[in-house]
């Protein structure tokens, strides 16, 4: 049998005026809903993310299952504007 291969997905968030804290706030809630969708039966890992500021955006990094992605962001309560499948280059 085949290798299975593990899915990543890039989650963008474009976040105007945006504080610490909020991004803070954020980071909590999606690890919370990470848990909950891990409960019902779904893989899914959060990655972390990478917030540029001068261009108000995120990109939040997840391993697992895109319902899973999808599920997360939405009980998050995360304004997504894309989630794209991405594939890891190692040096």
């Amino acid at each position: 049998m085949g290798e299975r291969r593990v899915r990543r997905y890039l989650v963008e968030r474009y976040l105007p005026g945006t504080t610490p804290t909020e991004l803070s706030a954020a980071e909590v809630r999606v690890a919370e809903a990470v848990a909950s969708v891990r409960a019902c039966g779904l893989p899914l890992d959060y990655l972390g993310s990478t917030y540029i500021p001068d261009e108000e955006t995120s990109f939040m990094r997840f391993e697992g299952a895109l319902e899973g992605v999808q599920r997360a962001c939405h009980l998050a309560g995360l304004g997504v504007a894309r989630i794209v499948e991405v594939e890891e280059v190692e040096p």
